[in-house]
């Protein structure tokens, strides 16, 4: 990361929904190492804990809110929570969402696609009308901190993993990138030494 883009990290409060685990609680981590200060949220309080604890290794400050972002009652928790820190809110991070085990569309019944989408969209949503005006203005500047590969768009990977799964040539040049993910790297490095795409059954169906 540039030195412009760390010095715009620091001393500003981030809120990053889900923080409590997994990616989130990653995400806060990294942008601790930046000196940003930490919002962290979860469900309740004590799911915290060890995002917490993980962030007293950095010199940043930290605090905790809490709420279910499936309910709006949840949702209007956190935002109480927000509006009463000490410091405003800088970065929104919408981090949170549900992701419920793979079925035909036509066996999803409607109560489990309005809970996703509660958490996926409609938090995201009220989270971000409630918060976003605070952060931006008209006539604020934006920069384009850093852009290390231009020729690689998302587009053009998706594209290539997915639509010409065994382009060696693709397969070659991707895996090289140097900010690629570690997951898609292996599967790539897999392909070529097998001439095989790996099988999705198990992420699609579950356990076989």
């Amino acid at each position: 990361m540039s030195s412009s883009a760390v010095s715009s990290l620091r001393g500003k409060w981030a809120l990053v929904t889900g923080s409590s685990r997994g990616i989130g609680q990653q995400i806060a981590l990294g942008l601790a190492e930046f000196d940003c200060n930490i919002v962290v949220h979860g469900r309740t309080k004590r799911n915290t804990a060890r995002t917490r604890r993980l962030l007293a290794d950095f010199d940043v400050g930290s605090v905790v809110v809490a709420g279910d972002l499936g309910t709006a009652a949840g949702v209007r928790s956190v935002l109480r929570a927000v509006a009463a820190l000490p410091e405003p809110v800088d970065i929104l991070y919408n981090n949170a969402g549900v992701q419920n085990a793979w079925r035909p569309l036509w066996e999803i019944d409607r109560s489990t696609w309005q809970s996703t989408f509660d958490v996926n969209l409609f938090a995201v949503i009220e989270l971000t009308n409630v918060l976003a005006p605070g952060m931006l203005a008209s006539g604020m500047p934006m920069e384009l901190v850093e852009r290390p590969h231009p020729d690689w768009t998302l587009a053009r990977l998706i594209q290539g993993f997915y639509g010409t799964p065994l382009d060696t040539g693709f397969l070659e040049a991707a895996k090289g990138l140097d900010r690629l993910g570690a997951e898609w790297r292996r599967a790539m490095e897999a392909r070529l030494a097998s001439a095989t795409v790996e099988r999705w059954q198990g992420r699609l169906y579950g356990p076989l």
